[in-house]
C-alpha cells in the first residue's frame, strides 16, 4: 500500500480488527508516520471531495458547462464591466449637447448598455468566441432597448431612476432577453445540424 492508502485506513481504523490494528501501528512505525499525518491527509481529502462537488454542480447551459466563478475571477469581471461603462460615458458625454440622444432614449440606452456590457464581461470567457453570442447579445439588446424606450414614453421619462424596484426589472429585462434570443438560436442551429446530418446519411445511404 502507498502512504496515502495507509493513511486512508489509519483514519478508518475503528473499522478494524485487533490484529489488523497492531499490522497498522507496526507499518506507520516503520514508514515514521504520526497522527498528525493522518490528521493531514484526512484535511486534503475531505477539501478533494469539496472540490469535486462544485465541479460535479457545476451548471451546463447551452451546451456549456458554466462553473462557478473564483473571487478573483468575480473580481476581474467586475473591473472590466465598471472599466467598460465608464468609458463609455466618457465618450458619450465629450460628445456636444446636440449630439447626444433624446432624454427618453438616453434613459433607455443607460439600462441597456449595463446589461449588455454585464452579459459581454461576465460570459465572454464561455462563449466570446461564439459569432452566435455576439449577433444574440445585438438582437437582445436592441429588443430591450426599444421596449425600456416604450416603457419610458409610458410611465415619463426619469420615472424607472427614481423606483429602485423598476431599475432592477429594467435591467433583469435585458438579462432574460439575451438568455431567450441564445437559447432559441442554440435550439435552431441545432434542429437544423440534426435535419442536415439525417440528409447526409440518406444520400449516403442512397
Amino acid at each position: 500500500m502507498s502512504n496515502d492508502e495507509l493513511l486512508h485506513l489509519a483514519h478508518a481504523r475503528s473499522t478494524l480488527t485487533d490484529e489488523a490494528k497492531i499490522v497498522l501501528d507496526a507499518e506507520m512505525r516503520s514508514r515514521n508516520l504520526s497522527i498528525d499525518d493522518i490528521k493531514n491527509h484526512a484535511r486534503f481529502v475531505k477539501k478533494s471531495e469539496w472540490r469535486e462537488t462544485r465541479r460535479r454542480r457545476s451548471l451546463k447551459l447551452f451546451g456549456t458547462r458554466i462553473t462557478e466563478k473564483s473571487g478573483s475571477e468575480i473580481l476581474v469581471a467586475f473591473f472590466w464591466i465598471a472599466a467598460t461603462i465608464s468609458v463609455i460615458l466618457l465618450a458619450y458625454f465629450a460628445l456636444p449637447a446636440h449630439y447626444r440622444l433624446p432624454a427618453d432614449w438616453q434613459e433607455a440606452a443607460g439600462y441597456t448598455m449595463f446589461s449588455t456590457v454585464f452579459l459581454a464581461a461576465w460570459f465572454f470567457s464561455y462563449w466570446g468566441r461564439r459569432l452566435g453570442f455576439w449577433i444574440s447579445l445585438l438582437i437582445s439588446s436592441t429588443a430591450h432597448a426599444l421596449i425600456l424606450h416604450a416603457w419610458i414614453v409610458h410611465v415619463g421619462t426619469d420615472m424607472i431612476w427614481r423606483r429602485r424596484a423598476d431599475a432592477k426589472g429594467a435591467v433583469f429585462l435585458g438579462l432574460i432577453l439575451f438568455f431567450i434570443v441564445y437559447g432559441c438560436g442554440t435550439l435552431l442551429r441545432r434542429k437544423l445540424y440534426r435535419e442536415r446530418s439525417g440528409a447526409e446519411s440518406v444520400n449516403a445511404v442512397s
